[in-house]
């Protein structure tokens, strides 16, 4: 808007000397303000750390729909794998998407998912990155689920820790067919 204005100006200036005396020149500038922008590295989000009975129940809602992609479809890189990161980005990485999302997320940075494009790939790196890539509106609240993320995607040690727990697919159908088991 600066450059604009300026331009403006310094184009009103040049054309001074072709105006006559008694006449007047307006320069219209532009007031428009520049869009907000939200900092992903903001201020940490501990919420996981301080409230740490929130539930994070969208994650377990969400997580019902969620089936990890098989090694075979990611593990080993190709084409395959670029399929799959090709819907990642076009279907859009949102926190609550049950393919897309939180349980996808979590795997990728605790090493449970294995993804590679190219044979030295890792990971983390990808999880750290698709982070990355979720909407504003869900990165900005302070969630357990978000707060999670960003612990594990700038703590590689602790996201690697053996101890850390899995994300356990567990959803309705499973347990339906285990009722006829």
């Amino acid at each position: 808007i600066q450059l604009m204005n300026r331009k403006k100006y310094v184009s009103s200036i040049i054309n001074l000397k072709h105006l006559p005396a008694d006449k007047t020149l307006t320069i219209k500038i532009t007031d428009v303000k520049p869009p907000k922008i939200t900092n992903f590295d903001g201020e940490p989000d501990k919420t996981v750390l301080d409230k740490p009975k929130n539930t994070m129940i969208s994650s377990k809602i969400f997580g019902a729909g969620y089936s990890r992609p098989e090694d075979d479809q990611v593990g080993f890189g190709g084409l395959r794998a670029l399929e799959f990161i090709n819907n990642a980005l076009t279907s859009g990485i949102q926190l609550t998407s049950g393919h897309y999302g939180f349980p996808l997320l979590y795997d990728m940075l605790v090493g449970s998912l294995q993804f590679k494009l190219h044979p030295t790939d890792d990971t983390h790196n990808w999880g750290r990155l698709l982070l990355r890539l979720i909407p504003h509106g869900d990165y900005l609240p302070q969630s357990s689920e978000m707060s999670v993320l960003r612990i594990l995607a700038e703590n590689r040690t602790i996201a690697i820790h053996p101890h850390i727990p899995k994300f356990q697919i567990d959803n309705a159908m499973t347990k339906f067919k285990g009722i006829f088991q």
